[in-house]
């Protein structure tokens, strides 16, 4: 069994967010949020989950913002989410921030 042991302070490297995009506008902005918090929660505690529209010159849809306590957690969930189907039936785009 792999043991992190967390401080409960606002992270502030990059290494620990992700940035998830490619979600379509098939379900609503709180379910959403439910489905990635959900999903992402099960890899380690998140300090911030954020969904948002996508800007008006783009495609309807939307991208989302989270930030995990631990860089090891937030790499391991890039790893194993990105060019997955999680909410919808096509991939989503998961990039860890460096």
């Amino acid at each position: 069994m792999e043991v992190d042991i967390l401080e409960f302070k606002v992270p502030v490297e990059n290494n620990k967010t992700l940035f998830v995009w490619d979600i379509q506008p098939s379900h609503t902005e709180t379910h959403i949020y439910d489905g990635l918090s959900h999903v992402f929660s099960s890899f380690g505690p998140l300090y911030l989950l954020k969904v948002c529209p996508n800007a008006p010159l783009n495609p309807p849809g939307f991208y989302a913002l989270m930030k995990f306590y631990s860089a090891a957690q937030a790499s391991k969930a890039q790893r194993q989410t990105d060019g997955r189907p999680l909410l919808q039936s096509s991939p989503l785009k998961v990039l860890l921030l460096l």
